[in-house]
């Protein structure tokens, strides 16, 4: 089968996130049109400034360069929570293969613990990881508007009032979580009895919307289901890559 693959668009935010009347139509069709194929874009102008990328990245190699068992320690409970650290080979996405990456998940620190992914955030002392939680919560925050602001632009695209998707946003209904990975090189032991890994398995995101700050040593790929090819997503410059899952699918 041919290679029809036309690549992943990059989408100027800056204006529609600004109020300039004039940049919501033509940022609203050219997310639609990146929803519909091939469903992944990277977006910039989303406010997260290259001096704050670069704090994000310090702080997670620094979470990541911590003692094992300190990290250990803070490994997510998946009966409540499902926060905290994730050990190399703890998730096994793809036919049982361990995933070849260490992970942290975190969230809000404002909801009830009473619902999937919902309650106390696990991180590491201020003295192991220096402003690591501050970090990490700025984060958070900052990516929460930003999605407030992605799901505005959808239902548009969708011919719906701008507001329609807010009630997922907020209060009860409102499941967000923010993750870091380290990808482990050929060759470091991922902590299994497996032959077999992978960086991460091929997978769909089940949530609605995803947001993915790359490095740029880069290695995403997505499935292009016309040309039945999986294709590299380039790092590119202060970009976000954003990724709509299956709820946004049905």
């Amino acid at each position: 089968m041919a290679n029809t693959f036309a690549g992943i668009p990059t989408i100027d935010l800056s204006g529609f996130l600004a109020g300039d009347p004039a940049a919501t139509s033509p940022v609203v069709a050219a997310v639609r049109a990146a929803a519909i194929s091939p469903g992944f874009f990277q977006i910039t102008g989303h406010g997260t400034s290259p001096a704050q990328a670069e704090r994000i990245f310090d702080a997670v190699r620094r979470f990541f360069a911590l003692p094992q068992p300190t990290k250990d320690a803070l490994t997510k409970d998946m009966q409540t929570t499902v926060r905290g650290y994730e050990p190399p080979g703890m998730q096994r996405i793809e036919g049982g293969i361990p995933d070849r990456k260490e992970g942290i998940v975190w969230g809000s620190e404002e909801v009830t613990p009473d619902f999937m992914a919902r309650g106390p955030n696990k991180w590491p002392s201020e003295a192991e990881c220096p402003g690591y939680r501050s970090e990490m919560m700025q984060c958070y925050n900052d990516w929460m508007v930003l999605g407030r602001a992605l799901f505005r632009i959808l239902a548009l695209g969708l011919g719906l009032p701008d507001s329609y998707f807010d009630a997922l946003m907020e209060g009860e209904n409102l499941i967000a979580t923010c993750r870091s990975h380290r990808y482990m090189p050929i060759g470091e032991h991922v902590g299994t009895a497996d032959k077999e890994t992978r960086g991460v398995g091929a997978h769909t995101d089940w949530g609605a919307v995803t947001l993915l700050m790359q490095d740029n040593v880069g290695g995403l790929e997505v499935f292009d289901r016309a040309s039945d090819t999986w294709q590299p997503v380039p790092p590119v410059r202060d970009a976000l890559v954003v990724n709509l899952g299956d709820l946004i699918g049905k």
